[in-house]
């Protein structure tokens, strides 16, 4: 048997680790995720937030959809890998701009070779590939034929204990200008509605098989958005969007004897990761759960070790 030119983290084969962030994202301004300009007559907002009924408790709630925390968290990874120089440069993800389409192996594109590959059973061939070839956005987020390790949750609002509610929504009323004049345009009145600071919103994330450099630089992004420095949803230059967590964990569960043990994240068999020794606030169901002081020890050790990557990465 040949030697595989890829650790095992990489493929979606066996399940290794899986790490699972929870919690509770607070609103600390106006809140919009929206669906676009409403044309209902009987509409009391031109443009509304997203809705859904929920149809055990009959409620029609504000929600922040997965995809749009995803698309967030990708935009935001890919901004922290490009300013840290790691090679192969991130792409975007989109579908005019991702690695299946723009790296070319051999005159073809990355996306051509694996299908090949694949159409003659040649899996190990098409996985050495697409680990030596794509960013390492899409070995995290995915890419066309190549699923995500990383899941987020649609997000909805919640009360204190968890359950979920309804939340407070406002209105505000804007005047679009035209950039080009500094006019205000005539008839550009709108209304756009948003959910009220102090809103409490389920969050959870779900990470299967990433080493730890990898969780290190989720842990970037959620550094980020508790900081301020990201914002969810629309209107964010006008004061919308802020939110920081609440009550947040991490659990861990060890699938495999290469994963680790109870209070070692090992490296997944990648040589450029290295383990992660934190003992964990408790253990229950076979999950090491992580809180308070050892969460922050763990989520700090994990930012280390994106740093260490970067590091060793640039030194070739």
């Amino acid at each position: 048997m040949s030697e595989l030119r890829y650790p095992p983290w990489i493929s979606h084969s066996i399940l290794i680790r899986q790490v699972e962030l929870g919690g509770r994202l607070r609103t600390l301004e106006p809140l919009r995720i929206g669906v676009g300009k409403s044309d209902l007559p009987s509409a009391t907002t031109d443009m509304p937030v997203i809705r859904l009924t929920e149809l055990r408790k009959g409620l029609e709630v504000p929600y922040i959809p997965g995809s749009s925390l995803k698309g967030l968290f990708r935009s935001a990874a890919e901004s922290i890998a490009k300013s840290a120089n790691i090679k192969p440069e991130p792409c975007s993800g989109l579908s005019k701009d991702n690695c299946m389409v723009i790296r070319r192996v051999d005159g073809e594109t990355l996306g051509n070779l694996i299908e090949r590959f694949l159409k003659i059973y040649a899996f190990q061939e098409a996985i050495s590939n697409f680990w030596e070839n794509a960013c390492l956005l899409c070995k995290v987020f995915g890419a066309p034929m190549y699923r995500s390790k990383v899941t987020l949750q649609d997000a909805y609002p919640i009360d204190e204990n968890g359950e979920l509610t309804s939340v407070p929504t406002g209105i505000k009323t804007g005047i679009a200008i035209d950039r080009s004049t500094g006019a205000v345009y005539g008839g550009a009145l709108y209304r756009i509605e948003y959910v009220e600071p102090g809103a409490l919103f389920s969050f959870a994330l779900s990470a299967n098989n990433l080493p730890n450099y990898a969780l290190g630089l989720l842990v970037e992004v959620l550094t980020m958005l508790n900081d301020g420095l990201l914002r969810i949803g629309g209107f964010k230059s006008r004061g919308f969007g802020r939110v920081e967590f609440d009550d947040i964990f991490i659990k861990v569960k060890h699938f495999s004897p290469i994963s680790g043990d109870e209070d070692v994240l090992n490296t997944l068999g990648d040589s450029s990761d290295r383990k992660v020794t934190v003992k964990p606030s408790e253990s229950k169901d076979g999950q090491l759960i992580y809180k308070g002081n050892e969460l922050r020890d763990l989520l700090d050790e994990l930012r280390r070790v994106w740093k260490d990557y970067v590091f060793s990465i640039s030194k070739g």
